[in-house]
């Protein structure tokens, strides 16, 4: 049994159970509720529940952020502070040889006056100890404006876990203005091609 990874102080969640052909796996071909759909945070931890949520719209001063896909979106933006976090994670399946994650970020002001939104994938061992990871920069967008980014990493030998962040900074102001849709995670066997 696959021992939970503390991250930030967290417990992860795991992934959802998914069959793909004739195998089972706790594995992340899907990130529960990445679109935020269900109107909540399942399948997410998160280190800032009173700031973090899955909101159908967030009233700004100038403005109002709206869904890039759907009806919902998660909002760092719902109480005052300076950072929040989001994660999930789940175990490799077996014959994976790597994973993308994908997803829309949206944030508030421009360039250095922008909150900083940052995603992250990461692979561990059974100890928790991280094998591989890549850090997107500063997924900072103009208002109103959703923005796609995309993290490919190899799966290395010894990974007992995925784990997916996604991290909100407050520059300006006190609450962060991020805002994450439509993530999803894609795990690709090596031998058809990256998803």
């Amino acid at each position: 049994m696959r021992r939970p990874t503390p991250l930030l102080g967290l417990t992860l969640a795991a992934c959802i159970p998914t069959t793909r052909q004739d195998t089972q796996d706790y594995a992340c071909y899907e990130l529960v509720n990445g679109n935020a759909e269900l109107g909540d945070l399942t399948g997410w931890k998160t280190d800032a529940e009173h700031a973090v949520a899955a909101v159908r719209a967030q009233e700004q001063s100038d403005r109002t952020v709206t869904p890039n896909g759907g009806e919902w979106f998660f909002s760092f933006a719902v109480a005052a502070g300076a950072q929040a976090g989001l994660v999930q994670a789940c175990s490799p399946a077996p014959q994976a040889a790597g994973c993308t994650l994908t997803g829309r970020v949206q944030t508030e002001g421009l360039g250095d006056a922008a909150d900083h939104g940052v995603a992250a994938l990461r692979f561990l061992d059974g100890v928790g100890l991280t094998l591989a990871e890549l850090i997107s920069d500063d997924l900072t967008t103009g208002s109103l404006i959703w923005r796609r980014f995309d993290l490919r990493l190899d799966v290395p030998p010894g990974a007992q876990e995925i784990q997916v962040s996604l991290t909100g900074t407050a520059v300006q102001g006190d609450t962060v203005n991020v805002y994450w849709d439509d993530l999803a995670l894609h795990c690709d066997d090596g031998l058809s091609g990256a998803s």
